[in-house]
């Protein structure tokens, strides 16, 4: 890829000038097979092209946005709606989890008592009244408990 670099840049601004050139003669993008020319110049790269190529890449962009714009707007430039966003392309990176793990265990404001579950366990909804699980709004995917 490094030769890429050392290409003339084209006076329209088109990283794939060629593609451009293609879809303009053809009359339509999609008659271009982007997919299969991408993944030859990832191959010429020395890298494995991975599976749903242009998912994965939607996927890590929008990602990517979304910590540092809010999601309405990343949303809003890519042409899909928040909703869609967290069903399908929002992905949790390990820079979260290792964030996450920075943060210091700390008592309930309620009590000095820390916070903890056990992996093993599972609350039965009797145990879990009045408890930090009440106070949160319930949504589809998080439906009120039953007995």
């Amino acid at each position: 890829m490094s030769n890429g670099f050392e290409q003339p840049v084209d006076p329209d601004g088109w990283v794939l000038a060629g593609l451009h050139r293609q879809a303009a003669t053809v009359g339509d993008w999609k008659r271009v097979n982007l997919r299969t020319r991408f993944e030859k110049i990832i191959k010429r790269a020395g890298v494995t092209p991975w599976p749903r190529l242009w998912h994965n890449l939607r996927a890590s962009r929008q990602t990517e946005l979304t910590e540092v714009f809010p999601a309405h707007v990343v949303s809003a430039w890519l042409g899909n709606s928040e909703r869609i966003a967290a069903q399908h392309y929002l992905q949790v990176l390990d820079s979260h989890f290792e964030k996450a793990a920075r943060i210091p265990a700390r008592a309930t404001p309620a009590s000095d008592v820390f916070e903890t579950h056990r992996a093993t366990e599972i609350a039965k909804p009797s145990e879990i009244r009045g408890s930090a699980f009440e106070r949160h709004a319930r949504r589809d995917s998080n439906p009120r408990p039953t007995d």
